[in-house]
């Protein structure tokens, strides 16, 4: 284990994240499968663990929309990359690998979710209760609304 590892180890043990020991020595099965066999590991890949980006986001593990995608084995990597330099950035100069402005919300919600809402009474219940109405999360529903209007507070605060 490097010096990296161990430090990255003790803090997640501290943090009571997921231990090092579920992380794949050998770029092995449980990484993204959109990553290349044999690319070195990197906890940022696993697809059931966040604890790489909770060290910095401690408020994301009980956010509802990287909550809801953890439980199903969706990490932060899939939409935004290893973002590795962002990992390592402790001054937070660096920016995740992809960040995504509210054109495109939408398309990569659907790349995942190609049929959008199951049930559109309750769409409909929704937009009724909350059209022109600011939301929890500081967003206001309007006809243009994006997927992370409604869904979540999958956002950074502003500073």
């Amino acid at each position: 284990m490097t010096c990296n590892k161990a430090h990255l180890a003790a803090l997640a043990a501290v943090l009571g994240l997921v231990a090092l020991a579920a992380w794949p020595q050998d770029g092995g099965s449980t990484m993204d499968p959109a990553v290349p066999a044999g690319t070195p590991p990197n906890i940022a890949l696993d697809v059931t663990d966040n604890w790489a980006c909770l060290v910095c986001h401690l408020d994301f593990e009980t956010e509802t929309l990287t909550a809801q995608h953890a439980d199903v084995g969706i990490s932060c990597s899939r939409c935004h990359g290893p973002s590795d330099a962002h990992q390592h950035d402790e001054m937070s100069a660096t920016t995740p690998d992809f960040l995504f402005g509210r054109l495109e919300i939408e398309p990569l919600c659907k790349s995942c979710h190609p049929t959008g809402h199951k049930d559109q009474t309750k769409v409909d219940a929704f937009l009724a209760e909350w059209r022109g109405k600011q939301r929890p999360n500081g967003r206001t529903i309007l006809d243009s609304s994006v997927c992370t209007d409604c869904h979540g507070e999958h956002a950074l605060p502003k500073k």
